[in-house]
């Protein structure tokens, strides 16, 4: 049985994820626990419903100003005052300012930050092996989103529906 939200739970729940977000943290049963009367795979939907819309404003909000970022960090600008400043999610920031400070694609500046060592630029390489140290993922993975969630399944069977052109509603009706 599918479980209708109200506007407001729907609100409430939706900005936790926002801040867990926000704060580099993944949605956990004692995140989800404070909402009991929501089925905790509704809650794993909203948060990645959450993720991927802030991720995709979060890049063109960046790319739209990276130009203004780089030349901020070349003047001597830490990316933390950088990122304090302006209010930026440092794991896309410093994905599309390697993409314009090296004139990368996607796929290149995925792989540098993974191995910063290939980065000319020692303070920035320093940066990024500090924060892939903290055990905070450098790069916004869909596929390990969903693997943490255990919806691989699901996102799958989703893909497949929305492909075929087949409109689906609720987590009941793509089962």
């Amino acid at each position: 049985m599918a479980v209708r939200l109200s506007d407001a739970d729907y609100a409430r729940v939706r900005e936790r994820c926002v801040q867990l977000i926000r704060a580099d943290k993944t949605l956990g049963t004692r995140e989800a626990a404070q909402f009991p009367t929501i089925p905790y795979n509704t809650i794993q939907y909203i948060y990645r419903q959450c993720y991927h819309q802030l991720e995709s404003e979060e890049e063109a909000r960046i790319a739209q100003r990276i130009a203004v970022y780089n030349d901020k960090y070349e003047r001597g600008v830490s990316i933390q005052e950088i990122l304090r400043e302006e209010d930026l999610y440092m794991p896309i920031f410093l994905h599309q300012l390697v993409k314009f400070r090296y004139k990368l694609d996607d796929a290149t500046a995925k792989r540098y930050l993974q191995n910063p060592s290939l980065l000319a630029d020692p303070t920035l390489e320093s940066i990024i092996k500090s924060y892939n140290w903290s055990g905070v993922s450098i790069i916004s993975n869909h596929d390990k989103i969903r693997q943490s969630s255990g919806l691989e399944y699901e996102y799958l069977l989703k893909e497949s529906l929305r492909n075929r052109g087949i409109p689906f509603q609720t987590e009941v009706q793509l089962r």
